[in-house]
């Protein structure tokens, strides 16, 4: 198909670009919209390790980001989540009673990341209670500034500081409702370009005398050595269902 014959096309089916960017449009929407809101609480911690003068910088950095990255995983841990729990900061443990749907709920709630060649590890809790994300990220921030000796190993050597106190949003910031819906928009528009391209007689039928998109009807793909097309659909694909009327 050339570019040119794509351009009449388009043209000519424009009906089901429009029809398939509303159809993702509203299921993205709809899809957004039941989701419950989270808020989100941010918390920086910096690990801090005392070298010796035996051990180069490089060495010392790479040992910084072993050990970072060493602690970002164990925050999933039963372990470090139970004494999240128990940390006294007024948590609710709403999470499931099955251990593998609770560390599925905990990774959702508890975000980390170590960003690079820095040794910070921040740590992100989303929640749909705003004092409870807080709360949360109160709580994580005391086990390992605290009792982070348990996980990394390396005693008195390696010392967590919070260099940014959890900071939570006045508002709920999942889902990203403006995002997805943009993101909708987009991928319906590129989907009825596709759609198009690989099924050209794919049309919709409107009525004449209310506009409205009624019953959409697929029309044959390929026609048999005869020309004809299936029984119930039209054989005529040039027809009034190109056009509004």
């Amino acid at each position: 198909m050339t570019f040119m014959r794509y351009i009449q096309l388009i043209r000519r089916r424009w009906h089901v670009i429009f029809m398939t960017t509303l159809v993702v449009f509203v299921l993205v929407a709809i899809v957004t919209l039941v989701q419950p809101q989270r808020y989100r609480s941010t918390v920086n911690l910096l690990v801090v390790q005392r070298y010796n003068w035996n051990m180069d910088a490089y060495s010392a950095s790479r040992s910084t980001l072993y050990l970072a990255s060493i602690l970002s995983k164990v925050m999933y841990s039963q372990a470090f989540f139970d004494q999240v729990m128990g940390a006294g900061f007024g948590v609710k443990n709403t999470f499931s009673a099955d251990p593998e749907k609770r560390r599925d709920q905990w990774e959702t709630t508890v975000r980390t990341e170590t960003l690079e060649q820095t040794g910070v590890i921040a740590i992100s809790v989303y929640h749909i209670e705003r004092d409870q994300a807080e709360k949360i990220a109160r709580a994580i921030e005391n086990v390992l500034t605290t009792k982070g000796d348990q996980y990394h190993g390396g005693g008195n050597q390696v010392v967590l500081k919070t260099i940014d106190a959890p900071y939570t949003t006045d508002r709920p910031v999942l889902p990203n409702i403006p995002l997805n819906l943009a993101a909708g928009l987009v991928l319906g528009f590129f989907l009825g370009f596709v759609i198009v391209a690989l099924f050209p007689k794919l049309t919709f039928a409107f009525s004449v005398g209310s506009m409205m998109p009624t019953m959409p009807a697929l029309e044959a793909m390929v026609e048999d050595e005869r020309g004809s097309v299936p029984l119930g659909l039209h054989s005529d694909f040039g027809q009034a269902t190109d056009t509004l009327s």
